[in-house]
């Protein structure tokens, strides 16, 4: 996990190869098509493929936010700058 805590450091992102199954990204690609055919996904970017709170979504939304390798990613990244004394949110966008 070395690797991965130093891209998130470095790059600001990671990629973590095979951390989901095939029957996983199946899943994922059906609920997301899903949530794309609903008639209101998203008023900010009419027209886009746009979805938000996709753990309300899905079980395997949920499923997938619990494993380890990501929660120790997650962890990583909460500790390193939400936890941080020096860190501050963004500016909000204008509109």
């Amino acid at each position: 996990m070395e690797k991965h805590f130093r891209e998130l450091d470095e790059q600001g992102y990671t990629i973590l190869e095979d951390l989901l199954t095939p029957r996983q990204v199946a899943e994922a690609i059906a609920a997301l098509d899903a949530s794309y055919s609903e008639d209101r996904v998203s008023d900010h970017e009419p027209g886009t493929l746009c979805t938000h709170n996709l753990t309300a979504r899905a079980e395997i939304f949920r499923e997938i936010i619990q494993l380890p390798q990501l929660i120790a990613c997650m962890g990583f990244y909460w500790e390193k700058t939400i936890s941080s004394p020096t860190w501050a949110p963004a500016p909000q966008c204008p509109g």
